[in-house]
């Protein structure tokens, strides 16, 4: 299956945006087959000509999600920096784009926590203190805490402590400002990531 959405037709692209649109407000357990390919405004059939099952279509819609979500941090993303600047930059370019990519975060929220997502996130953490190289949804901050972690730079946890104490307050804040009880400007962006750091360093 291509995953890479440049190569994507009109219609598989209007099924994925459906998918994550119909997921984000309506949840896992009201979305249908049939009501994305509504909100595609698509046949039933066109999603099972494009993906091999619903999962198959939600897998890809989150990794199409996370390429937006976590673009700027991959592409900013210097393996040769500190592990604070690595650290710093991404946090930096993870809340800057979610506050604008709302509908993308709430997707990939739901997803994480579905069982789907649970499983996926299980696979992950068997494999990446195995191999730090890999590229998870939320890449490049697993190579960034692994890093941290053999450098005993950061607090002596395992990596999906580290996640939390770094993930966590920063999807609880975009969830606040997209719902208006925060405003994230730039100032403000710079005083949580390094509040995040402050959570997770030695």
């Amino acid at each position: 299956m291509d995953k890479q959405p440049e190569s994507w037709s009109p219609k598989k692209k209007a099924i994925i945006e459906a998918t994550i649109s119909t997921l984000a407000q309506e949840g896992f357990a009201r979305t249908t087959t049939a009501r994305i390919a509504g909100n595609a405004k698509a046949g039933e059939g066109s999603i099972y000509r494009h993906f091999k099952n619903k999962d198959d279509l939600i897998q890809v819609a989150a990794l199409y999600s996370a390429r937006k979500i976590f673009g700027s941090a991959r592409r900013n993303y210097n393996p040769e920096s500190s592990v604070h600047a690595q650290f710093i930059r991404f946090c930096t370019d993870f809340l800057s784009a979610g506050k604008n990519l709302q509908i993308h975060h709430q997707f990939l929220e739901q997803y994480l926590n579905s069982p789907l997502g649970i499983a996926y996130r299980k696979k992950v953490l068997e494999t990446v203190m195995v191999n730090p190289d890999i590229q998870p949804i939320f890449f490049p901050l697993n190579a960034i805490l692994v890093k941290g972690t053999q450098l005993e730079i950061l607090k002596d946890l395992p990596i999906q402590y580290l996640v939390a104490l770094s993930m966590g307050p920063m999807s609880f804040m975009l969830k606040n400002a997209a719902q208006g009880f925060m405003e994230l400007s730039e100032d403000r962006i710079e005083i949580i990531t390094y509040s995040c750091w402050e959570a997770i360093r030695r």
